[in-house]
């Protein structure tokens, strides 16, 4: 191998999809992407950063080898951006992350005020590099995934109507005061595809769980649930989770569900275990501020 790096924006992105499947597996695992090279193709082609995809992703080359790609998924309302990588395969990791960091940010034509990191525990390289740039590591979050099975407990739960609204926004907001998705925003995406499941007594909401279907690429997410202080420990966030499943698993596309949980949440994943869901990964969370 030569030495001579080249950072220049990618014109494959075919090739860009599959070699960040290929990395990411493992202990090199990145949070905010998958491992199916045809999912990754879409997410970057349809529903990446809001900023153009020439902006926002850079390729590492030695020579004509691809070694190394990093994007930035951009909101650009909040100026915040979730890290995609660094994914590196050579002998120089520190040296190519930087790199591609260094050229990405000179090419964003906005100033963005954080860059947020998500990786496996033992993905060592990406943590250092994350500290390098200036990011704390925030917390910790498990991985959890479930795959499908028979008929499962669910009586009880139904579908959220117009009557149970107010009490799921106050209900959701209160339980996630700063979650990427507020209630309206939740209400307001109700279809086929995503719904909210309630747990109620007479007129008295006791939970609530929100899960989106992804027939499309054969998967599903179980987004949040909650339940009311005083209805805990009866077994309604079992109900919950399993009236989602239910839902998710009607597509016959899906055999999988994938969910996130905060490490320190240890009543949720509780929850989700009993009722057949298996660790897969532990995750660390790096935020950086930029701009201070």
């Amino acid at each position: 191998m030569g030495n001579v790096i080249t950072i220049k924006v990618p014109d494959n992105y075919p090739l860009i999809a599959s070699f960040i499947a290929k990395v990411n597996h493992g202990e090199d695992h990145v949070g905010y992407c998958g491992d199916d090279q045809e999912e990754i193709l879409h997410t970057l082609l349809h529903d990446f950063s809001d900023l153009p995809l020439e902006q926002s992703l850079v390729a590492a080359y030695e020579g004509d080898e691809l070694v190394g790609v990093l994007g930035m998924d951009i909101d650009r309302e909040s100026k915040v951006t979730e890290l995609w990588g660094p994914f590196v395969v050579h002998e120089d990791c520190e040296k190519i992350a930087t790199l591609m960091y260094n050229d990405i940010m000179n090419q964003i034509p906005i100033s963005l005020t954080q860059v947020l990191g998500f990786y496996n525990k033992e993905n060592k390289n990406s943590q250092l590099f994350m500290e390098k740039i200036g990011a704390i590591r925030k917390d910790e979050h498990t991985i959890l995934t479930c795959h499908k099975k028979g008929q499962i407990d669910e009586a009880g739960i139904v579908e959220v109507t117009p009557e149970y609204y107010e009490s799921f926004r106050e209900l959701h907001d209160g339980s996630f005061p700063n979650a990427y998705e507020t209630s309206e925003e939740i209400l307001s995406k109700i279809d086929d595809h995503h719904k909210v499941f309630v747990a109620h007594d007479q007129n008295e909401l006791l939970g609530y769980v929100y899960c989106e279907a992804n027939p499309q690429f054969s998967g599903g997410d179980i987004h949040f649930i909650a339940v009311t202080p005083s209805s805990r420990g009866l077994g309604i966030g079992k109900k919950l989770v399993n009236k989602a499943l239910t839902f998710l698993f009607s597509f016959e596309e899906i055999e999988e569900i994938t969910l996130c949980v905060n490490s320190s949440n240890q009543a949720a994943i509780h929850v989700y275990e009993k009722v057949g869901f298996t660790k897969v990964h532990e995750l660390v969370f790096y935020q950086g501020k930029l701009g201070e």
